[in-house]
């Protein structure tokens, strides 16, 4: 009778840890698919608040924002990607007039709030993702061509001494000489 009672508990243990797990699993999704949301919204706020503010450099910078978080979350998570820049395409269709007054003549501005709204959010995606390569291909042969010039300094270096060297061999060679014809009577 004891053998099955702790057989009992021990499965009612097993059933309720790993049910735990489950449960822990789906609140770490929903709590990041939540900051997604709230992410989402606080960028659509912002571009929202300077858009009523009529500030178009903090507009831009909203707009900055935007996007850089968008390439983060491309990188972590692609569909979330997809969902937060849904968002803040739909907010600029929504006040594309207002936009479009607000950036004026800004071409940088209006090219970026142009690709928002009239492409749809997988092309807008794919074209973030290949800026974010362009962009780490461009810091990679930064790296290389930085290794390259600390390469280059150390060699000259290693040039300079050189030629102190044989500088001072040269001296050294010119006393011997002079020694010798001392010694001859040169």
């Amino acid at each position: 009778m004891k053998k099955l009672f702790i057989v009992a508990i021990a499965a009612a243990a097993f059933t309720i840890t790993s049910c735990g797990n489950k449960s822990n699993e789906q609140a770490q999704a929903v709590e990041a698919e939540e900051v997604v949301e709230a992410t989402a919204d606080d960028a659509v706020a912002d571009m929202a608040a300077q858009l009523e503010a009529g500030d178009a450099n903090k507009f831009q910078t909203a707009l900055t924002s935007l996007y850089e978080k968008a390439a983060q979350l491309l990188k972590e998570n692609p569909d979330k990607a997809k969902e937060y820049l849904t968002k803040a395409q739909n907010f600029l269709k929504e006040n594309a007039e207002k936009v479009t007054a607000l950036v004026g003549e800004n071409e940088a501005v209006k090219s970026v709030v142009n690709t928002l709204v009239e492409q749809n959010v997988e092309e807008v995606a794919n074209g973030l993702l290949q800026q974010i390569g362009v962009v780490q291909d461009a810091q990679e042969k930064v790296e290389e061509a930085q290794a390259a010039v600390d390469d280059a300094k150390e060699k000259v270096e290693n040039v300079k001494e050189n030629v102190e060297n044989v500088k001072e061999n040269v001296e050294n060679v010119k006393e011997a000489a002079k020694g010798v014809k001392d010694a001859l009577g040169i």
